[in-house]
């Protein structure tokens, strides 16, 4: 799946849209993913991108600063067991999850909140 080319920008309040602005035509501050790839393994549906897409894109309101890519890569190991990794560059700094689980929905779920976990951290 080919990189997005457009970046997403994420209020506080976590609404996204692709300028940033709050209702009332107010600009907040935002933080953006400018970069976002999702690589699948062989055998998993092709809906566990963007779910994957949507989720690590979620996680841009607790970044510090903007994520200049995100790589995300849904795996398999095993016939039962699905693994999602994703690193991120966040202003210079790597910052790395990985998470295992029966589902893709369960992996990427686990995988979004030890990003947030981490994203979180760094703002401290």
């Amino acid at each position: 799946m080919a990189p997005t080319a457009e970046p997403v920008h994420v209020r506080a309040s976590g609404t996204a849209d692709r300028h940033g602005e709050e209702e009332g035509g107010g600009m907040s501050h935002v933080h953006e993913i400018a970069n976002i790839r999702v690589d699948l393994a062989t055998g998993l549906p092709g809906e566990a991108a963007e779910y994957a897409r949507t989720k690590v894109t979620a996680i841009a309101k607790y970044s510090p600063a903007d994520i200049s890519y995100a790589k995300v890569r849904l795996s398999t190991d095993g016939p039962r067991l699905v693994v999602a990794h994703a690193s991120l560059d966040v202003n210079g700094t790597p910052v790395n999850a990985d998470a295992n689980a029966a589902t893709y929905h369960e992996a990427v779920d686990l995988l979004h909140d030890k990003l947030q976990h981490l994203l979180a951290a760094m703002g401290r």
